[in-house]
């Protein structure tokens, strides 16, 4: 039956796996495990091309890594799913029981659930909810009330978490608030997506100090004082002449050894950005496990 796809996670392994709706996917409980999974598109729009980032949810910026939180009463939050887009809402409750009444006719009871106030319909089972603004995974959408359609229910991320030994989901890159289009546009043109987890809270960051750090090159910058980083061993024994080579976007030394992130260049030359500048400035750990 139609549902959402809601994200993709990191497992303990290093496969990257994706999480929805156990009755969309499985058809109410009718597979086993090991069965194969056969997804077939009901957006126009899909070009079959796989992304770990949240359709319509800050798209224009890069998927990391992030650990599930804990949601609080009245928190802002928003969805995304295949019939209704994207919503935003408010946490009703956040440890709640509910029979809840599937399309099969049966009647399933979940325990420690959110209740969140937002709109959602059939077919958008499985959607992640994050916290709105700095995007941070709070749950599922297991369902939706039977008689008050804006109140939904929701598996918490952090037990779908605990359960299947996820580090962690990918969802949007947090950056510094109020910067400037430009940029946006740097770090979504710089960051790859799946590259990095996500640490602290980048929202609150100075965008001028973390593009100084990054060494962009902008207007009224030249008095801005940079943040304090540690070079890794790697990049302070680079020399000139030294021989590198890139793996994915990652630049790499002959040891193996990860010294920077490749921004831009040709098939001769190219241009790279130290690795703990870009992880000072933007609260970023490299993980590299997609696109390698």
């Amino acid at each position: 039956m139609p549902g959402t796809l809601g994200a993709f996670a990191l497992h303990r392994s290093g496969s990257i796996v994706l999480i929805g709706a156990e009755h969309t996917i499985t058809g109410h409980w009718r597979a086993r495990l090991g069965d194969p999974l056969v997804i077939e598109p009901t957006d126009s729009t899909c070009q079959g091309v796989i992304s770990l980032r949240i359709k319509g949810i800050e798209e224009d910026l890069p998927a990391v890594l992030k650990e599930p939180t804990d949601a609080t009463k009245g928190m802002n939050v928003v969805k995304y799913g295949w019939k209704t887009k994207k919503t935003v809402g408010k946490i009703l409750d956040i440890s709640s029981s509910a029979n809840i009444r599937y399309q099969d006719g049966k009647i399933r009871k979940l325990d420690n659930l959110l209740i969140v106030e937002i709109e959602a319909d059939h077919g958008d089972s499985g959607s992640i909810l994050l916290s709105n603004g700095n995007h941070k995974p709070l749950g599922f959408l297991e369902a939706k009330h039977e008689f008050y359609p804006n109140i939904c229910y929701f598996i918490k991320a952090r037990t779908i978490a605990r359960k299947n030994k996820l580090l962690g989901f990918f969802c949007p890159m947090e950056i510094p608030c109020n910067c400037p289009k430009i940029f946006r546009e740097v770090i979504k043109n710089m960051i790859p997506e799946g590259y990095f987890r996500q640490m602290g809270k980048c929202g609150s960051k100075d965008w001028k100090r973390a593009a100084k750090t990054i060494g962009l090159i902008l207007p009224d910058l030249e008095d801005v004082e940079p943040f304090g980083f540690q070079q890794s061993d790697a990049e302070t024994r680079l020399k000139l002449g030294q021989k590198v080579r890139s793996v994915g976007r990652l630049l790499v030394n002959d040891h193996d050894q990860v010294v920077g992130l490749v921004h831009a260049g040709s098939e001769q030359v190219g241009a790279a950005i130290p690795l703990s500048r870009i992880e000072a400035a933007l609260d970023l750990k490299l993980i590299g496990v997609f696109g390698w």
